[in-house]
């Protein structure tokens, strides 16, 4: 086969020919900030948040107290030696302070879990009724070129179920080791005692 060559006038007409527009990079989504996921909450979902998080950040200060109080008791065993009456009273006076930390947790833990489902079911039930409205309010057109091949059911169910893991379970979860870490970090320099920290625990 002959070889094709190609004259300096074909190729400056090749070159000359339009090209496909790539899309630009400044056409992006518009973006939310984390508080907008809780732009359909209202004063009643206001205030569950509040209780959810208080019992949430109580939840989380408790885990310290546990290893504050077990080191102690532990420092006060060793100092009796074996004087048993006195380390039976000390056992039973720091038994009874794990039980009311107990319950303080048992009651922390169901307001913090409560308030924060619950809230969330409500703002999700919240938002997916505004979805379907703007998705209602659409131009014919829409359905036609945009939504043919989407499933817009679908998504509606779907989003709403990550938008309420967001706001229930994954708010609940960062303000209760949030407020473990900083009150492990309070509790250290606090009371000082390198016995009591939790870190030391997992080593």
């Amino acid at each position: 086969m002959e070889e094709l060559e190609l004259t300096s006038d074909q190729i400056l007409r090749q070159n000359s020919l339009p090209k496909m527009e790539q899309p630009s990079n400044s056409s992006k989504k518009p973006t939310v900030s984390i508080f907008g996921l809780f732009s359909a909450a209202d004063k009643f979902d206001h205030l569950l948040m509040f209780l959810g998080l208080v019992g949430s950040c109580a939840h989380g200060a408790v885990f310290p107290v546990f290893f504050i109080l077990f080191g102690n008791m532990i420092d006060s065993l060793g100092h009796l030696g074996s004087d048993t009456h006195q380390m039976s009273s000390q056992v039973s006076k720091y038994s009874l302070d794990l039980v009311y930390l107990g319950l303080g947790v048992f009651v922390a833990g169901w307001i913090g879990v409560a308030c924060w489902m619950q809230t969330g079911e409500r703002q999700t039930a919240r938002l997916r009724l505004k979805y379907l409205q703007s998705v209602l309010r659409k131009d014919m057109n829409f359905f036609d070129m945009e939504a043919r091949d989407s499933n817009i059911l679908f998504h509606i169910s779907s989003d709403a179920i990550l938008v309420q893991d967001a706001i229930g379970d994954k708010a609940m979860q960062f303000v209760i080791f949030l407020s473990f870490s900083l009150d492990s970090l309070l509790g250290l320099s606090r009371f000082g005692n390198l016995r009591s920290s939790p870190w030391l625990w997992f080593r």
